[in-house]
């Protein structure tokens, strides 16, 4: 009965994440420690200002977090729109390059108090992260996951294929923390035939977000 119910949380829980991470596009064993996950900044080559205006960081805050990040320039252009089922009202920022049709995003949303607990627990067991990421790629296809470590944070990363509004295949990189009673969500989207191209920019980009709270 208790795993029963412990399930039905389970579900509620991830019917809470879900409609975040749907970008355009029971024993429980613990994750390995902060020590023996990879570092996600250590393997970057710097871009030489490719796509970024040099030594430019824009802040924002949101939720009681202050972020920090590179700012990005052409061929990139910030936007209000998330492009997210759950629409605009936990974006921090969007950039979207047209000519590239390239999107990258911040996304944070708080999490309510009474499920606060067990959402933050969710990326210390292996079972809670699987089933946080069958959730989130139910509707594609998982290339791969794993537990990274970006500016010494633990981050969930995800990579899988998936359909945009009009049905067309494209690729996703996610990594998903929480922080402060928050889901952050920073996500770089291409069509599959210039991902690779663009998986640099997506992942230096999210090395240079710094987090901090601020109460």
């Amino acid at each position: 009965m208790e795993i029963i119910k412990k399930e039905k949380y389970m579900k509620k829980i991830l019917a809470f994440i879900l409609p975040m991470s749907l970008l355009i596009g029971c024993v429980e064993t613990e994750t390995p420690s902060s020590s023996s996950i990879a570092d996600a900044c250590s393997t970057i080559n710097l871009s030489k200002g490719l796509g970024y205006e040099e030594n430019v960081y824009i802040t924002k805050f949101k939720n009681d977090i202050k972020f920090q990040y590179k700012k990005l320039s052409h061929p990139f252009k910030e936007t209000q729109e998330s492009y997210s089922s759950a629409g605009n009202d936990f974006l921090l920022v969007s950039y979207i390059s047209q000519q590239d049709e390239v999107i990258i995003q911040v996304n944070v949303k708080a999490i309510p108090s009474n499920m606060r607990k067990e959402v933050e627990n969710l990326l210390n067991a292996e079972s809670s992260i699987n089933s946080l990421v069958n959730s989130i790629t139910q509707f594609g296809e998982l290339i791969e996951y794993r537990m990274v470590l970006v500016n010494n944070r633990k981050f969930l990363e995800i990579e899988w294929f998936n359909l945009d509004v009009f049905g067309k295949r494209q690729r996703t990189i996610s990594w998903i923390s929480f922080v402060n009673g928050s889901m952050i969500n920073i996500t770089g989207t291409a069509f599959p035939d210039n991902f690779s191209e663009h998986l640099n920019i997506f992942k230096e980009f999210n090395c240079s977000i710094s987090i901090e709270t601020t109460k």
